[in-house]
């Protein structure tokens, strides 16, 4: 992940009004990772608590190419947050809430109508890191935005705050789990099929706290998963968490009572969805998060990762990608700078995510220039790299060879 500051000519907006960017405290702690030189959203720590600050937060910055711009906001106090990236000009945001040990708890592309971003979701008091970058990947610049629901947002969005219709006490909504409370049946999970036309919402109800999981899975339908509690409230909504398939998690448990699942299409409504409501599962969500290069896996053989040894000058591989990415390590003896293309072949498209053995994702690249050849460039010191080779989200492109080179550059003595 390509972490960089914001450039000179950004400006802070809070509220209404414009201030200077004010000097950065040291982040690099912060999310694992993934705060290193990022930006408070509020300009401090101090001034970043959406859940005290008297109006939003925001503030307009740079997403260089091949990139991402990384803001900073606190919450002190349980509650719902709506998160929003809009460009200026062109372009087409996708965003990524990260938690304070890094995991990515909310992604969103064009939930805020057009090629903005948005989403709401119910946070813990802690820090968090909110993750911009452009679609296409192409330098460009966005005005990202942090507030309470009753404040101001940035993006048209729908009536709900998100997409499709909300679902209230009212809402007419098929019955998911019929034989009565979902508790027992979770651990085997419960699964119901069909097209989002057909099935907009379901409703089911808990006799007491769970932590679960919900899936909307087909590809084709880029299927957009929402959740509201019994009065309406939306607790959580996701696009693309896996490829084009949609996963919202419960870790903490969600409370005895009735609850309704809202679905919307980015593509065909008219094909069958699988939604399924299952036992929260660590392992299955880690697997996700591997999957979609969202965070590197460990090594110690717990997972499959081909370890190419150390790089003394040149390492050429093929890989052949699939549903899943392809993790490979590589170590490196001493400081310099490292160039990794992934050659297209035969059609396909592949995306290359470089990861420090810390799990800090350090950039991340699909078509680079003109082509659909992807290429990273990064200064490393002595140590074990991993590089996540695949199809971005597991389903854009066509399955092929990826031809994987990565070459080592020292400085001039």
């Amino acid at each position: 992940m390509d972490l960089k500051r914001l450039t000179a000519t950004s400006c802070l907006v809070l509220g209404a009004s414009a201030l200077p960017v004010l000097a950065q405290e040291d982040t690099s702690s912060l999310c694992a990772g993934a705060g290193a030189g990022a930006q408070w959203v509020g300009g401090t720590q101090d001034a970043s608590d959406i859940a005290s600050a008297a109006d939003y937060l925001g503030l307009t910055g740079n997403i260089p190419a091949g990139g991402q711009l990384t803001t900073l906001f606190t919450v002190s106090s349980p509650m719902m947050v709506r998160l929003e990236a809009q460009p200026t000009d062109a372009g087409d945001t996708v965003i990524d809430l990260l938690d304070a040990t890094g995991t990515v708890i909310m992604s969103d592309d064009d939930g805020g109508g057009f090629l903005a971003s948005r989403g709401e979701i119910s946070v813990d008091p802690g820090t968090y890191c909110l993750v911009t970058s452009s679609y296409d990947g192409a330098d460009m610049m966005a005005e990202l935005r942090v507030s309470r629901l009753e404040q101001e947002a940035l993006t048209v969005g729908e009536d709900t705050g998100g997409y499709g219709a909300a679902c209230s006490a009212e809402t007419e909504a098929s019955p998911f789990y019929p034989d009565g409370a979902l508790d027992s049946a979770l651990e085997d999970g419960v699964a119901r099929t069909a097209s989002i036309n057909a099935e907009p919402f379901y409703r089911f109800t808990l006799d007491g706290m769970q932590s679960l999981s919900i899936t909307a899975e087909n590809p084709e339908a880029d299927p957009v998963l929402s959740l509201y509690d019994e009065s309406g409230l939306l607790l959580a909504e996701n696009d693309d968490f896996d490829g084009l398939n949609s996963r919202v998690d419960f870790i903490d448990g969600l409370a005895a009572g009735s609850y309704c699942i809202a679905l919307d299409s980015l593509g065909d409504a008219n094909v069958p969805v699988t939604v399924t409501v299952s036992a929260f599962s660590e392992e299955q969500y880690m697997q996700g998060l591997y999957n979609n290069a969202q965070a590197s896996p460990p090594l110690d053989g717990s997972y499959p990762v081909v370890a190419l040894g150390q790089l003394e000058t040149r390492m050429r591989r093929d890989i052949r990608d699939g549903d899943d990415m392809v993790w490979v390590s590589f170590d490196v003896a001493e400081p310099g700078l490292v160039l990794i293309e992934g050659i297209a072949t035969a059609g396909n498209d592949p995306m290359l995510t470089l990861f420090d053995d810390l799990g800090r994702r350090l950039d991340q690249n699909d078509d680079y220039g003109e082509t659909y050849d992807a290429q990273i460039a990064a200064r490393v010191n002595p140590g074990t790299y991993m590089l996540a080779v695949g199809r971005p989200g597991g389903y854009y492109g066509t399955p092929g060879v990826t031809r994987l080179a990565i070459e080592r550059f020292v400085s001039a003595r």
